[in-house]
């Protein structure tokens, strides 16, 4: 009642007046009138609103070493939970296959027609499929596919990693992560905890205006 989430308000409508970009990250709701104000993005989890983001669709200039070794990140906490460890054979694959999957977006195969998790798991079911067929290698492809269906299209949070916004989290201005309902959760946790760190960094390394997390 001290008046912290009224002076960051203001300090924000400034910072953001002048041109920074803002990632916020708060419990309470407090920021939710301020990002409508700037059209920014508020990713948030409700029952009826669940959360909303898509991590795959990047700005070329994103693409480097650190965000593939990210979205291999994100892939393995979604396939072997908070606390699970890929093996060096399994995490190999998933590299190359990120690697190939953003080299056809940006490339001239164009076969992924739009980054998303829907697409990478449809390329990476095959790509995978043909890594383990030409290299004579093991993955444990069926529980792949199984365990990450869940984010696949018809599946339970089908929505949360295929939002369909027009930009990248790379070029909102305003973004408030209001992580109240899923501090606890132990799936969208740390896959949202990712996110956040993975998208201050990427503004951290490219973005030449100012950045305040």
């Amino acid at each position: 009642g001290s008046g912290k989430s009224f002076f960051t308000n203001s300090y924000l409508k400034q910072c953001r007046a002048m041109g920074a970009d803002v990632i916020l990250v708060d419990t309470g709701h407090s920021y939710a009138g301020l990002c409508k104000y700037f059209n920014g993005k508020y990713i948030t989890y409700e029952a009826d609103q669940p959360i909303t983001m898509n991590p795959f669709r990047i700005e070329l200039v994103e693409l480097n070493d650190e965000r593939r070794q990210f979205m291999i990140s994100l892939v393995g906490v979604i396939w072997k939970g908070q606390d699970g460890i890929m093996t060096p054979i399994e995490e190999t694959i998933l590299l190359k296959v990120m690697s190939d999957y953003y080299a056809d977006y940006f490339g001239e195969r164009h076969h992924v027609k739009q980054l998303c998790f829907n697409s990478f798991y449809d390329y990476a079911l095959e790509r995978i499929e043909a890594i383990m067929r030409t290299e004579k290698i093991p993955f444990a492809l069926d529980e792949f596919r199984f365990v990450l269906q869940k984010f696949y299209k018809g599946g339970e949070y089908e929505k949360i990693l295929n939002d369909d916004f027009d930009n990248s989290l790379f070029n909102e201005p305003f973004i408030v992560f209001e992580i109240d309902s899923i501090k606890e959760h132990k799936l969208l946790f740390p896959i949202t905890t990712l996110i956040i760190m993975g998208v201050f960094i990427q503004k951290m390394r490219y973005k030449k205006n100012k950045k305040i997390l």
